[in-house]
């Protein structure tokens, strides 16, 4: 008596990626999420500006308080207090 024999398929062999086309991928990856960085950046610097600019009734119907506008005319960058307190966050950008 002979024991039945099972036929497995063979796995396709698919050639691994060079050390050099991993290292450019990961360059090219690491090149993105910096363009994005400085995309967000700019971004927000544009926000900051045009929000330093507004008539300071404009600034406290959207709450800003009145003793932070002198903090968006500097154009810096932080949570205004009525923005945090709604979102139920802390203040994100307050050192």
């Amino acid at each position: 008596m002979s024991t039945p024999s099972r036929s497995v398929p063979l796995a396709v062999h698919v050639p691994a990626q060079s050390h050099a086309e991993n290292f450019g991928q990961a360059l090219l990856r690491r090149a993105a999420a910096i363009i994005d960085r400085l995309r967000n950046a700019a971004e927000e610097r544009r926000v900051r500006q045009h929000l330093a600019i507004l008539p300071d009734h404009l600034l406290r119907d959207i709450g800003i308080a009145e003793d932070e506008i002198h903090r968006i005319r500097a154009c810096e960058r932080f949570t205004p207090r009525a923005w945090a307190e709604r979102l139920g966050e802390r203040h994100l950008f307050d050192l």
